[in-house]
């Protein structure tokens, strides 16, 4: 899927990944819409993309993924503005304070920020992407999600934020089997890196982290979804990029009713 000309939604796309993800896909000629609650940096960044490129190629809006009015208000600007968006990127995201510090409030915001907020966005591409076939039946599409490493192996100071990543990982690859037509879904998993020293996920132990190991860029983590966007056979991949920068695939094994039910039968030889 070449990128040109193309729009993409960057939930989070104020800074971070989600900045470098927008500065790699102008580069690459494509158009973005950033949704963030940073309101003064996203509108920053946009303002800095269209100075540079001299026309309007990127657009701000408030997003808070915690309601749904404000996602919807994500596709109904690509629309107005570039025609309708190709490419979703859930990136968005929170932390929590280690447990057991954490509370319920908390705990409800990282599930509805992380996982709820996918669900509801992933969703509302597909009318959005749907809408655009009907026009163009050969139109390609991309879900991107921004997931993580404690997802695959879950973290036991952040139970909740591990759950939700999890989440995230198996939602991936389960969305990528409904056979939508010309929508691919694929998700990056990226471990400590840089960015995420801003956080309150680990921001008081970020100077014990800097001293013994790496820390992942966030313009390698962007590179790294862009790649799997431009792959027209990724689909399901779900990628779990390790801070020595190499990935490595969680073994999320696929099944159905259907399949558990031939397996049952066959093992009582039985019909069904």
């Amino acid at each position: 899927m070449k990128l040109e000309n193309t729009c993409s939604i960057i939930t989070g796309g104020a800074r971070g990944i989600g900045s470098c993800i927008a500065e790699l896909i102008i580069s690459k000629g494509g158009n973005v819409i950033i949704g963030d609650i940073l309101d003064k940096e996203g509108q920053a960044l946009v303002n800095l993309i269209n100075k540079s490129k001299g026309k309007k190629r990127a657009a701000y809006i408030h997003c808070d993924v915690t309601k749904l009015e404000d996602i919807e208000n994500l596709f109904k600007l690509a629309t107005s503005e570039f025609g309708g968006a190709q490419i979703l990127f859930n990136n968005a995201g929170v932390g929590e304070p280690p447990y057991p510090h954490v509370n319920f409030k908390k705990s409800m915001l990282t599930l509805n920020v992380n996982l709820v907020a996918v669900y509801q966005a992933t969703l509302l591409a597909k009318q959005h992407f749907d809408s655009q076939l009907k026009l163009d039946p050969s139109k390609q599409f991309c879900i991107m999600n921004t997931g993580s490493f404690s997802g695959s192996k879950p973290c036991i100071e952040f139970p909740y934020y591990s759950f939700s990543k999890n989440a995230v990982l198996n939602f991936t690859q389960i969305v990528s089997q409904l056979k939508w037509k010309n929508i691919r879904v694929n998700c990056i998993a990226p471990s400590f890196a840089t960015f995420l020293l801003e956080t309150d996920i680990i921001k008081r132990e970020a100077s014990n982290i800097e001293k013994i190991m790496p820390l992942l860029k966030p313009e390698f983590v962007a590179e790294s979804m862009l790649e799997l966007i431009e792959d027209p056979n990724a689909n399901g991949i779900v990628k779990v990029l390790e801070i020595d920068g190499n990935f490595i695939a969680p073994k999320i094994q696929m099944t159905s009713v259907r399949s558990e039910l031939n397996k049952y039968a066959i093992k009582n030889k039985s019909k069904l």
